[in-house]
């Protein structure tokens, strides 16, 4: 049995694209620099299981820009859909590991402009088709700071335009959230969907173990 890095678990909201506000397990994966240590998938559920009360879902993503895709998650997700749970993965795209199929949900969150990396096309076109040819419920979030990141979200939902598609605020002041919401209204987007998780962050309501 694959042993897999975690970074944090916690039970709180999911923060924002198509699942905003649904109660999980969130589970950041790699190196953190608080706290992180390697576990097994039984003990995973385990910990997950004692946090939620019962089978729940569990939201995966990578701690401090690490991808979640990297990370061996087929024998915890496959164990732990047997058990009951339902798993969610945000992963950034420029990796299509094998078990994105046996997801109920999967988040592409490809980096813009601002975050200073590159995107790998080829990647990010297996890892959405992987999604739209299997199980999981399929969305793209991009987070957006700047015009050169909204102009890079409405170039990845043309390429995409099956799939719903989310842009985040980098930042949850109210003049940036507004900016970006006028945005998306003044470039005639309606398929766009805004996702703010302003008030999941002001609530700032977790359990750690």
């Amino acid at each position: 049995m694959t042993l897999i890095q975690v970074a944090s678990l916690s039970y709180g909201f999911v923060q924002d694209g198509a699942l905003t506000g649904h109660p999980a397990v969130i589970v950041e994966t790699g190196v953190g620099h608080e706290w992180s240590e390697v576990i097994s998938p039984d003990d995973l559920l385990a910990r997950a299981e004692s946090l939620a009360g019962g089978p729940c879902l569990i939201s995966l993503a990578g701690a401090d820009g690490q991808d979640a895709a990297i990370q061996p998650l087929e024998d915890l997700i496959l164990i732990g859909q047997n058990r009951g749970f339902r798993f969610q993965v945000e992963i950034g795209g420029n990796e299509a590991p094998d078990w994105l199929d046996y997801l109920d949900y999967l988040t592409v969150r490809p980096a813009p402009p601002s975050a200073a990396l590159v995107t790998d096309y080829r990647a990010l076109h297996q890892a959405i088709g992987a999604g739209l040819s299997g199980k999981p419920a399929i969305s793209i979030a991009v987070t957006v700071s700047d015009d050169a990141d909204f102009a890079f979200a409405e170039m990845v939902h043309e390429l995409f335009p099956p799939v719903d598609f989310y842009v985040v605020p980098a930042s949850t002041y109210p003049v940036h959230v507004r900016w970006l919401a006028d945005t998306v209204i003044e470039r005639r987007q309606p398929d766009m969907r805004l996702s703010v998780p302003v008030l999941i962050s002001l609530l700032g309501m977790s359990a750690r173990v």
